[in-house]
C-alpha cells in the first residue's frame, strides 16, 4: 500500500509525489472501468423494471374483470343508486348512467329514477320532467317541487307530473308564499291512490290565511302533512291524516304569537292523528297566549314530540291524549319564567299509558320530577337531558315494588346531580335472583336492560364497569332519532377513547363485563 512505502512523519519527494500520481491514474482508471459495467447493468436494471411494471398493469387490468363493483348484480347496482337519490342526491341516476356500461344498465331500473326534483325557476323544468317521467315507467314518483315568485313554466310542468299522479308517493312543494302554495294545491284535483306524504314549506303565511287542501278529496292513502312556514296553519284536510309534522320557522324579530284558540282550531278536527311533532325555531320570538282554556281531544295520539321555547310550555295543557304512549318534551335553552311541573303532571295525569318520557333541557324541581314517577305506571324508557334529577330521586325506583315498575332503558346526560352509585344501585336493586320462576315480590319489577350515561359529572369510570356486570352501559347516542346528534353536545369522543385505550375495549369483544359497554 502507498501509505506503507510512503512515511507521514516526512514531507513527500518528487519520486513520492510521481508515484502517488501514477496509483491515483490506476483507480481513476479502474473508476471508469466500473461505471461501465453499472451503466450496463441499469439498463438491464431498467429492462427489468420495464418488464415487471407490464406485469403490474397486467395484473391490474385482470383484477379489474373480477372486481366487485364488476360483479355486483345490476339490480343490487341499482338498490344503492335508488338509495343516493333517496338521500337527497336526485341526480344520482343521471351521473351514475354516464360512468360505465355495467351502471348505465342498472339506471335502466325504473325505480332509480322514481325521485324528481325540479326547480321551475332554472334551466329547462319541463324537459327535465319530461326525460325523467319518461325513464320512470310506472315506479312510484317521489317529487320535490321549487316553485319561486316569477316561475313561468311551472303550470306546464305541473300538467307534465298531474299526468302521472296514479304514481305519486310523495311530494314536496317549495313556495315563496301562501298564495302560491294554494294555487298548486286547488290544481291537484286529480286521482292520487298512492299518495302517502305531503309537505309544503313557505316562508310568507300571513296569519289567518288559510291553506286549502280541498281538491284533496281523492287520495285515500295520505295520511302525512309536514308543514314548515311561520305562523299556525288553519286549514280544511279532506284525507285521513295520521302524521302531522308541524315546523314554525321565521327570520323575523317579531313574530304573531301562538294563540291557544288557533292551536286547538288546527287540531280540532284531527280526531285519526297518532303521530305529531310541532317544532319552532330558535329566536324567533314566539310566545304562547292562553286565550281560551279549550282542550282539544286526539284520542288516538299516540306520539307527542314538542321542541320549543319556554315561552310555549303551556301548549300541552291544551291537549288531551288519552292514549298517548311517547311524550318528548325538548326545550331550548332559554330562562324559563315558572316551573312546568305543575302542566307536566297535570298532562301525564290525563295520559296513563305513556311508555317513553324524554324531558330535554327542562328544568323540573327535584319535587315535581319524583311525584311525575308516580304517574307512569307503563313507563319503559326514561331519557333526561341536563335535568336536576338527583340520587334521592332515583332511589323511587329501586327493587321490585319501585315506582315505574316497567322500566327498562335509562338515558340520562348532562345530569350534575346525579351519582354513578345511584345508577349502580338503582340496576342492582332491579337484578332478580337466579331462580327458574320468579317470587311474588319479583312479579312487579322489570330488570335496566341499559342504561346510557353520557356527560354526568359524578359517573366515574368505576360505576360504568359496575353498571356493565349487570346490564349495558351505552357512553354513546343512539344510532337513530337521536335529538342530540344536530347539536352535537353529546359525542364526548375523547371521554369514550379513553376509556377505550385504557380498559382495552375492542368493537366486538365478548368477554362481560366489557362487552356490555357500548362506546
Amino acid at each position: 500500500a502507498i501509505v506503507d512505502k510512503i512515511s507521514s512523519y516526512r514531507s513527500p519527494t518528487e519520486d513520492d509525489i510521481v508515484f502517488v500520481r501514477h496509483a491515483i491514474a490506476y483507480d481513476e482508471q479502474a473508476i471508469s472501468v466500473l461505471d461501465a459495467e453499472i451503466n450496463v447493468i441499469m439498463v438491464q436494471l431498467e429492462q427489468v423494471r420495464l418488464r415487471k411494471r407490464l406485469h403490474q398493469e397486467n395484473i391490474r387490468q385482470h383484477q379489474s374483470l373480477i372486481t366487485l363493483a364488476r360483479r355486483i348484480p345490476p339490480e343490487v347496482l341499482a338498490t344503492i343508486f335508488e338509495l343516493c337519490a333517496e338521500g337527497g342526491w336526485t341526480r344520482a341516476p343521471l351521473v351514475a348512467s354516464h360512468v360505465c356500461s355495467a351502471w348505465r344498465k342498472a339506471t335502466e331500473y325504473p325505480r332509480v329514477w322514481s325521485y324528481l326534483y325540479i326547480d321551475c325557476g332554472l334551466g329547462n323544468p319541463l324537459a327535465k320532467t319530461q326525460f325523467w317521467l319518461s325513464r320512470v315507467h310506472q315506479s312510484p314518483l317521489h317529487i320535490t317541487l321549487d316553485l319561486p315568485a316569477d316561475a313561468l313554466s311551472a303550470g306546464d310542468v305541473l300538467s307534465a307530473l298531474f299526468e302521472r299522479s296514479t304514481q305519486w308517493k310523495s311530494i314536496i312543494i317549495r313556495t315563496h308564499d301562501l298564495v302560491q302554495l294554494n294555487h298548486a294545491l286547488s290544481l291537484m284535483h286529480h286521482p292520487f291512490p298512492q299518495l302517502q306524504q305531503l309537505d309544503c314549506v313557505t316562508r310568507c303565511a300571513p296569519e289567518g290565511d288559510l291553506v286549502d287542501f280541498s281538491a284533496l278529496h281523492d287520495a285515500p292513502s295520505l295520511n302525512r302533512l309536514n308543514i314548515d312556514q311561520p305562523n299556525l296553519p288553519s286549514w280544511n284536510i279532506p284525507f285521513n291524516l295520521t302524521n302531522l309534522y308541524l315546523v314554525l320557522s321565521s327570520a323575523r324579530l317579531v313574530m304573531n304569537p301562538v294563540t291557544a284558540s288557533r292551536w286547538t282550531g288546527m287540531l280540532g278536527n284531527l280526531f285519526g292523528l297518532k303521530h305529531l311533532t310541532l317544532e319552532l325555531s330558535i329566536g324567533a320570538g314566539y310566545h304562547y297566549e292562553l286565550d281560551t282554556a279549550q282542550v282539544v281531544e286526539l284520542p288516538q295520539l299516540e306520539s307527542l314530540t314538542l321542541v320549543i321555547p319556554s315561552t310555549l310550555l303551556e301548549i300541552f295543557g291544551n291537549i288531551h291524549a288519552p292514549a298517548l304512549r311517547r311524550f318528548m318534551l325538548r326545550c331550548f335553552l332559554e330562562p324559563q319564567h315558572a316551573s312546568p311541573g305543575a302542566l307536566i303532571r297535570r298532562f301525564l295525569e290525563s295520559s296513563p299509558r305513556v311508555e317513553l318520557l324524554e324531558l330535554y333541557d327542562i328544568d323540573l324541581p327535584r319535587e315535581e320530577l319524583a311525584q311525575c314517577f308516580t304517574l307512569l305506571p307503563h313507563l319503559e324508557e326514561l331519557r333526561l337531558h341536563d335535568c336536576d334529577v338527583s340520587d334521592n330521586e332515583l332511589q323511587l325506583l329501586h327493587g321490585p315494588t319501585g315506582l315505574c315498575p316497567n322500566l327498562a332503558r335509562l338515558d340520562v346526560r348532562w345530569c350534575v346531580h346525579l351519582t354513578g352509585s345511584a345508577l349502580v344501585q338503582l340496576v342492582r336493586s332491579r337484578v332478580r335472583p337466579g331462580m327458574d320462576k320468579p317470587t311474588p315480590a319479583f312479579q312487579q319489577a322489570t330488570e335496566i336492560e341499559e342504561v346510557a350515561a353520557i356527560n354526568c359529572l359524578h359517573v366515574k369510570e368505576q360505576d360504568v364497569l359496575d353498571i356493565a356486570e349487570f346490564t349495558t352501559c351505552r357512553l354513546v347516542m343512539r344510532t337513530s332519532d337521536d335529538f342530540c346528534r344536530s347539536s352535537g353536545c353529546c359525542l364526548n369522543e375523547r371521554y369514550r377513547q379513553r376509556m377505550r385505550l385504557r380498559h382495552g375495549i375492542t368493537f366486538g369483544q365478548r368477554n362481560p363485563p366489557l362487552s356490555r359497554i357500548v362506546l
